[in-house]
């Protein structure tokens, strides 16, 4: 204090929970003797300054907060009408980097390793270079590794101070200083990152530490948002395009109350054009199954109540008897069943059931027919069979003729040689001819019990 000129000193302390944050001093040239009443007085002005101070330093901070909210208001403004993931970027990109006052803002999705990552959208203010490309995170330091990998920002004031040279070389060599890297964690994995970066040094206060975190954490829900509402339009337009072009019928039935108790009627709320193709009912939507088909609804709602309550599908045929159409048909429970709807898809089988009525009616002619034919042929064949045994006996009858004239022949001719040479006298040589005689008479006997024993019924 001497060397400072001053001979008398007092000092209070400003104190916030307990801690000693400030220190409110007064002193003196001359020696000087304070007085209690000088102690409290300056007590008393150190408290009301650290209170002014702290009033101050709130009034800020609010102000600061209501900024920051009015920025993420109008931030949220611009991208809840965006439909592109990268157009949200790139628009979060420019209000950050613009609101900040930055060289830099970017966004990287990170690699499956948990290093590499990709710039995928940045702003550059004038005098800056773009940023998008591939990059190694171990490239930009230990420092850098260790809090995104850890889930924590980056958070770096002047890299020439704050790295090592070969570290700090590779921000410099992209034209940054000072950053703030925000990790983007989700279950557990480091997946995207949110950068502000700037060319010259600089002290990042909390409030932006706040707003960076804020954002990204924002811009991913759009993000997600705008590949959601992708995803789901992609469906519905899948399910859309099938809907309507489909060959086969489709509907969905809610069940609701009818005159039979709870759940005894079912409404069509959707039906594709190919309804009424196969059903041959047009305009089904908005119709009670009971308005429609009165006389055979009961049946209808039986089977898929049935389907409702036990979340079993079903197939089956079965006739529309107000139509006369035959339908295939399967039906399915749509989750969740408190809902009591139930999808049924079906296909028009008239066609083939009167195909297959037709097979049957002309299946029966034909056998008809073939029976007719079968009794035809076995009369002519019987014809045929009889013919060709009367041909057969009449070929044995001419055979067996022959060979009685030969027989006879050898008889008659031995019996006239005999009476020649009886007339001559000559009777030496009659023997032979009477034996002559003899063996044909006995063939001709034996050729007779043959014809006998071939004319009795045989098996």
């Amino acid at each position: 204090p001497a060397a400072k000129g001053v001979a008398a000193f007092v000092a209070a302390p400003v104190l916030e929970r307990q801690q000693l944050v400030a220190v409110l001093a007064v002193s003196a040239p001359r020696p000087r003797n304070w007085s209690p009443e000088d102690v409290a007085f300056l007590r008393d002005v150190a408290e009301r300054t650290r209170s002014g101070v702290g009033r101050a330093r709130g009034a800020q901070a609010l102000r600061a907060s209501e900024a920051r909210l009015r920025f993420l208001d109008i931030l949220a403004t611009d991208v809840a009408r965006l439909t592109d993931a990268d157009q949200i970027l790139a628009v979060t990109n420019r209000r950050v980097g613009e609101h900040m006052g930055v060289s830099l803002c970017a966004y990287a999705d990170m690699d499956e390793d948990q290093d590499g990552f990709t710039i995928r959208a940045d702003w550059s203010a004038p005098g800056s270079a773009p940023i998008i490309g591939h990059y190694s995170l171990a490239d930009f330091g230990r420092k850098a590794v260790a809090e995104l990998g850890a889930g924590r920002p980056l958070v770096i004031h002047n890299n020439l101070v704050e790295l090592q040279p070969e570290e700090a070389a590779t921000f410099q060599a992209i034209g940054i200083t000072a950053t703030i890297c925000m990790p983007l964690v989700k279950e557990g994995r480091l997946i995207a990152l949110m950068a502000v970066h700037d060319k010259v040094a600089r002290h990042w206060t909390q409030e932006e530490l706040a707003l960076v975190h804020e954002v990204t954490e924002r811009s991913w829900a759009h993000v997600e948002r705008v590949r959601a509402e992708r995803d789901r339009d992609e469906s519905e337009n899948r399910y859309r395009t099938l809907f309507d072009t489909m060959d086969e019928g489709f509907c969905v039935i809610g069940f609701l109350d009818g005159p039979d108790g709870p759940l005894s009627d079912y409404i069509h709320l959707e039906a594709n054009a190919a309804y009424e193709a196969n059903a041959g009912i047009a305009n089904v939507v908005g119709q009670r199954v009971r308005e429609m088909v009165p006389d055979e609804a009961a049946e209808w709602v039986a089977l898929y109540k049935g389907v409702l309550e036990t979340g079993k599908a079903i197939r089956f045929e079965k006739e529309l008897e107000a139509t006369g159409r035959w339908l295939e048909l399967a039906a399915f429970r749509l989750d969740p069943a408190h809902g009591n709807q139930v999808a049924v898809l079906f296909k028009d089988l008239t066609a083939r059931k009167q195909a297959e009525t037709a097979l049957a009616e002309l299946n029966a002619s034909l056998e008809a027919r073939i029976e007719a034919r079968t009794d035809e042929l076995k009369i002519a064949h019987e014809a045929l069979r009889q013919s060709q045994k009367m041909e057969a006996v009449g070929q044995l009858t001419g055979g067996i003729a022959h060979d009685f004239n030969n027989l006879l022949a050898g008889i008659s001719g031995s019996l006239e040689l005999i009476a020649k040479r009886m007339a001559q006298g000559r009777t030496s040589d009659i023997g032979r001819y009477v034996e002559a005689a003899q063996g044909a008479a006995q063939r001709a006997a034996a050729l007779s019990q043959r014809l006998l024993a071939f004319s009795r019924p045989q098996t």
